[in-house]
């Protein structure tokens, strides 16, 4: 590339992830540019897939009933607070006909806008579990769709944050997928011992 299209394309990028971007939220961990939020999921593919499957090969299996036992309780309060936030917003605030995207600094679009962090952060609870699973080497492993799910949702969740504060899209994600985690959650153990 040369350096006029070099610098073409970071002002294109900084344009993008800066200007465009929902400025309420671009100081938060993970928020400022996708590529540190893709840096870490890259390095949860590789630990998942290649890493702990090398380390656990002639090893026995961590205990982690402990740690299981804190991130549910964390996964517990944390899926409580965005489905009692999502259903105020979702059934007392929303607009059915047409949500309009809202960055303004109020009460409740300041809610959708931490719900919306919260579920990001949820979702690397649900990382961290995944791979004490592996460490674990219980005899269901990390399933394929597992793997992709916690890789490309949070990414998703970031373009949706920073793009589509409020509206349709951000709330009708969480929603939907915060029901349909939730009765998982109650079975994961069993799942997993299987």
């Amino acid at each position: 590339m040369e350096g006029g299209n070099q610098s073409k394309f970071l002002n294109e990028l900084h344009e993008l992830f800066y200007e465009h971007a929902d400025p309420r939220i671009r100081d938060r961990l993970f928020m400022g540019s996708p590529f540190l939020l893709c840096f870490c999921y890259l390095c949860y593919v590789v630990i998942i897939v290649y890493v702990i499957p090398l380390i656990m090969e002639n090893r026995k299996p961590f205990s982690f009933t402990k740690l299981w036992n804190l991130t549910d309780v964390l996964i517990f309060f944390m899926a409580g607070y965005i489905a009692v936030a999502s259903c105020y917003v979702w059934f007392f605030r929303f607009n059915w006909i047409c949500q309009p995207i809202d960055r303004s600094n109020s009460f409740d679009a300041n809610l959708v806008l931490n719900t919306s962090y919260h579920f990001l952060l949820l979702k690397f609870v649900y990382t961290l579990q995944s791979a004490a699973y592996s460490l674990s080497k219980r005899k269901c492993k990390v399933a394929t769709y597992i793997l992709i799910h916690h890789t490309l949702f949070p990414i998703m969740i970031w373009c949706v944050i920073n793009y589509y504060p409020g509206g349709h899209v951000r709330l009708l994600w969480y929603f939907l997928n915060l029901y349909i985690e939730l009765p998982l959650l109650g079975n994961i153990h069993w799942i997993y011992e299987l």
